[in-house]
């Protein structure tokens, strides 16, 4: 059960619909359903494009006029949802779980059709979301298991559209320390495509991530076979994809997890390769495969190596857009620790000045 709105959010959702009036040309009570799917569409053209006053905007006046729908109508929920959407990837999280909550519980209301109970399982998944946002996790844990519960219901325990809800569960096992419960739910999903897709990407995609738990888990040994049959899938799908180069490099932080140093430098040199192949020798995407060989160096003390690895990687970073400069920072920070192991302290000290530089001039959302 949702806990009730507060009398200060519900005065704040009622300040936004008066202010509204002005967003809505001739007044509401002219508009028809057609414009509300203009409204509704332009919002999410604006959502796409993270333009996102422009689709706030239009979300807003969508929701003005879904007012005169229905209270279960399937539109007046999703334009709530949208507006989470669009909070949410703003991260302004309280605004973004107000109006989850808002279509939470029309959706709550709607019956219990096949098509109502999949908008209930998509809004709880959204509230979900949020509340793992804003770190939530038992609040998001009881909203996940419950949309399962319906997926199960709706679709069968072994349907294929369960694997988004049992990921976002995984997850949260993973992130509230619960390892038994995500690695039982991310073999779930691989199974759930070993049944009904074998041999495809999305059961590659499936082991890659079991790999990667692994990982995490500080359980290397248990990681090796997945990443290796995510490997061989992908292998068949060709060299022009990109998630091939991905799965090496996946594999290749297996191997190094392990201490099979010439493995991994092997798999990270086919990622390397590969990525060369697909984007050219400047992508960012061919920095990350540098900076995974000039990482795996400096783990065997290779330092000449190592440092003109992280020369390559630093300089195509430095190249990028604004929005990589991230990529940028931990390759400097990084190569200044390597510095400091090799005795050059005036060096690390000079990448140090840079480092700052970047952090006070990149925007938070992008560190």
């Amino acid at each position: 059960m949702q806990e009730p709105f507060s009398s200060r959010r519900a005065a704040l959702i009622s300040i936004v619909c008066v202010s509204l009036l002005g967003l809505i040309p001739n007044g509401s009570a002219q508009l028809s359903p057609a414009q509300f799917d203009s409204l509704s569409a332009a919002g999410k053209t604006a959502l796409e494009a993270r333009n996102y006053a422009e689709a706030e905007k239009q979300f807003k006046a969508a929701l003005l006029l879904a007012q005169k729908f229905p209270a279960g109508d399937s539109r007046r929920i999703d334009i709530l949802a949208q507006l989470a959407e669009t909070y949410k990837q703003q991260k302004r999280l309280d605004e973004a779980e107000s109006f989850a909550k808002q279509a939470l519980e029309l959706a709550e209301k709607a019956g219990t059709e096949k098509n109502a109970l999949s908008n209930l399982s998509s809004c709880l998944n959204n509230l979900a979301a949020i509340y793992f946002s804003e770190n939530k996790l038992s609040d998001a844990e009881a909203l996940s298991v419950r949309a399962i519960a319906l997926d199960e219901k709706t679709l069968g325990a072994g349907n294929k559209g369960l694997v988004p809800g049992l990921n976002n569960l995984a997850d949260l096992y993973k992130a509230e320390g619960k390892l038994e419960q995500a690695e039982a739910t991310y073999k779930k999903v691989a199974a759930i495509w070993e049944k009904s897709a074998p041999d495809s990407v999305q059961l590659a995609v499936a082991l890659d991530s079991l790999a990667a738990f692994y990982r995490a888990a500080k359980r290397p040994a248990d990681s090796e076979e997945p990443a290796k049959r995510s490997l061989a899938i992908l292998e068949k799908q060709g060299a022009k994809n990109p998630r091939l180069a991905a799965a090496y490099a996946n594999l290749g932080n297996t191997y190094k997890a392990l201490n099979k140093f010439d493995e991994a430098e092997a798999a990270y040199k086919k990622a390397l390769e590969l990525n060369e192949s697909l984007f050219g020798p400047k992508h960012i995407e061919v920095a990350r495969s540098i900076r995974n060989l000039a990482k795996l160096y400096k783990a065997e003390g290779k330092s000449s190596e190592a440092e003109s690895f992280y020369k390559r990687a630093i300089a195509i970073n430095e190249a990028a857009p604004d929005s990589n400069k991230a990529d940028l920072i931990k390759d400097l920070e990084s190569y200044a620790d390597l510095l400091r192991k090799t005795n050059r302290e005036e060096d690390a000290e000079e990448i140090d000045s840079k480092v700052e530089a970047l952090k006070s001039a990149v925007p938070a959302s992008t560190k």
